[in-house]
């Protein structure tokens, strides 16, 4: 995993989530979550698209509600 970035404003890649929130946003394996000014912005399956914000490729780790 690599170190997060130095602001408020970046994109969680390789997330796994637990599967009630995986169901509710149609993802089936890893995602991707988009924070803008300290908040979830999107949720969404994890794809190798390009982003305008900072990345921290989690790796596959899990995250919590």
């Amino acid at each position: 995993m690599t170190n997060p970035p130095n602001t408020s404003n970046y994109l969680l890649k390789g997330v796994r989530l637990p599967e009630w929130i995986r169901t509710e946003f149609g993802i089936s394996e890893l995602a991707d979550i988009s924070v803008l000014n300290g908040k979830i912005q999107h949720i969404g399956a994890s794809s190798s698209q390009t982003s305008q914000l900072p990345i921290w490729d989690v790796k596959g780790a899990l995250a919590l509600p």
